[in-house]
């Protein structure tokens, strides 16, 4: 489950010896002013994020993210700084996890048309797959992560 900020006191734990004292000053002014400022720490803490569809995985909105280290708790709010987001994209390998959401976790309109569309591209190869993210206020249990594996580019 998402909490912003366990999760940036973690990477600064763990990277934060790759970052001068003023980038670490700018991460947490941004940090702050994003999450605490808007409201999204409050919008996004307790959720999991998914993409239902690998293309959005793979590509558009969502490839920024698997390019820089942190997710949107580290990373949003720093995505136009100059040094600091030179250096998120050199920590890590950015890995997909596939996971099992169960039946009630998710709405279910925003499951249809992905997974429709992903049915009709298996029988019309040109057929135009919609992509959605999808989220969830509950844990994923172990048993149902079904694989974590490295992102490969299309």
């Amino acid at each position: 489950m998402t909490d912003i900020a366990s999760h940036q006191a973690e990477f600064l734990a763990q990277w934060g010896h790759l970052f001068t004292d003023s980038e670490k000053e700018d991460m947490r002014r941004a940090w702050s002013s994003y999450f605490v400022g808007t409201g999204q720490e409050r919008a996004r803490n307790g959720m999991l994020w998914f993409c239902l569809t690998e293309c959005s995985a793979r590509a558009n909105g969502t490839r920024v993210f698997f390019d820089h280290f942190g997710g949107e708790a580290v990373f949003m709010p720093l995505k136009n700084h100059p040094t600091i987001a030179l250096k998120l994209g050199l920590i890590g390998t950015p890995v997909v996890v596939e996971a099992r959401l169960q039946p009630g976790t998710t709405a279910p309109l925003r499951l249809a048309l992905p997974l429709l569309s992903a049915y009709h591209r298996t029988v019309r190869p040109d057929a135009h797959v919609w992509e959605a993210e999808t989220n969830i206020r509950r844990p994923v249990p172990p048993a149902d992560v079904l694989a974590v594996s490295r992102l490969v580019r299309a």
